[in-house]
């Protein structure tokens, strides 16, 4: 490319791209978009591994054993991380700036940046791929169908492999050349038009998979045995991919500006690049989402019973009453029907504590599984769709949406038994 030049050109004083009119090229602190780009980038990677981190630890906690849908996530994860850390690594150096005040020099010395852009293409690829195919998996986990609901996920599954596999082969044998090395041949036209071409490709096809990923749980769930509110509450989970749906679509939207002639792809390709990130990020998130909600349920309660601590002493405080009894001890409570006061011993859980513990054993319980209440096997609710779907999956969906509605019955007895499936609730 070098070579085509006239002789006396320096290389380092000419701009990639011709400036618009009244512009004049900086080459020394010119305006880039690197510093977004990072702080947009770490603040969604962050917020994707505590939803990865919860979600596994919260399979580990209830069930001691990984699923391939986990496994998936991991790997996902990983090829998230890779993407972004790649993209990172050349962001600002040139990546991030306008095309004009980046010198031609640049473009034809700095190696690193055309592999290592070349590279977070290739590794977009598998990403995209493993956060679909995460998805699906924990789709055939949580529902087990019958044949006609499986074959749309297993064919799904199937389509959207074969796509990013020929995809990612198709990027490899237009930019790769064996015994060339991979920047010599990212500088060629043939190279950088047919990668356009691919990317194009990705972006309708992204946007159409993710709406299939989006919609294939939905007549899944609504044959559940569950009330009409309640399948709505499980839909509603499984909607958050909407997002996804929607980023990918503004993604589609960037892809097409890139293309135009004299497009400043520089500049805009770091907007590409967050929001390829974004859609990975929120991909992974809608696959926690059934696992998260049970967290969150439990935060929520024990929240609620930190509240409830903390408003008895308040009204003991107000009352004057600073002496309350100790836990375990009886307590005298003047009788209404006699002469004299009765002792009557009240439960423990009922005398409230002296001291402002409630936050403390708040954070006890969030380490707690609860199965004497939520994992007990006489009260777990199971598909009525299916009868070999995997219960540990059941036990969350019906930890996510029981309003206790069904009261254990009486002298402990399990209502188990009926010859009926109970609905996931």
């Amino acid at each position: 490319m070098a070579s085509d030049l006239p002789p006396g050109i320096d290389i380092w004083k000419i701009p990639l791209l011709p400036p618009p009119p009244g512009v004049i090229p900086n080459f020394v602190d010119p305006p880039s978009q690197a510093h977004m780009l990072r702080s947009g980038m770490g603040s969604i990677l962050g917020i994707m591994l505590v939803f990865v981190v919860l979600r596994l630890w919260t399979r580990i906690r209830l069930t001691r054993s990984l699923g391939w849908d986990d496994y998936l996530c991991i790997l996902a994860t990983a090829c998230v991380f890779a993407y972004s850390g790649l993209v990172l690594s050349f962001i600002g150096n040139p990546e991030g700036k306008h095309g004009w005040d980046i010198p031609l020099g640049e473009v034809l010395t700095n190696h690193y940046w055309l592999e290592a852009t070349m590279a977070s293409v290739w590794v977009y690829c598998w990403a995209t791929l493993f956060v679909k195919l995460t998805l699906l998996v924990l789709y055939l986990r949580i529902f087990r169908p019958s044949a006609w609901g499986r074959w749309p996920i297993l064919i799904t599954i199937g389509l959207i492999s074969g796509f990013y596999v020929a995809t990612f082969a198709g990027y490899v044998g237009i930019c790769a050349k064996a015994g060339s090395p991979l920047w010599q041949t990212i500088q060629d036209l043939k190279c950088a038009n047919n990668s356009l071409k691919i990317s194009k490709a990705q972006g309708w096809f992204g946007l159409f998979s993710d709406l299939a990923v989006l919609i294939i749980p939905l007549p899944l769930v609504w044959q559940l045995s569950l009330t009409s509110k309640r399948k709505i509450g499980v839909m509603a989970v499984f909607l958050t991919g909407l997002a996804a749906c929607i980023v990918s679509a503004v993604a589609l939207a960037k892809r097409y500006s890139l293309v135009e002639e004299g497009a400043d792809r520089t500049w805009e390709n770091s907007v590409l690049f967050l929001y390829c990130t974004l859609e990975l990020s929120i991909g992974i998130i809608c696959s926690c989402m059934p696992v998260m909600a049970v967290v969150l349920k439990g935060f929520m309660a024990g929240l609620n019973q930190t509240w409830n601590s903390v408003r008895n002493l308040g009204t003991r405080l107000l009352t004057g009453n600073r002496s309350p009894p100790v836990s375990g001890q009886v307590s005298k409570i003047p009788s209404q029907t006699g002469s004299h006061e009765q002792e009557q011993e009240l439960p423990d859980d009922m005398i409230p504590s002296g001291n402002v513990t409630g936050l403390r054993s708040f954070i006890r319980r969030l380490g707690r599984t609860n199965n004497d209440k939520t994992v007990a096997s006489d009260h777990i609710a199971t598909v009525d769709t299916v009868n070999g779907t995997d219960e540990t999956y059941h036990v969350q969906l019906k930890k996510m949406y029981d309003v206790d509605s069904t009261p254990p019955s009486r002298g402990g007895q399990s209502s188990r038994g009926t010859g009926k499936n109970t609905s996931v609730a």
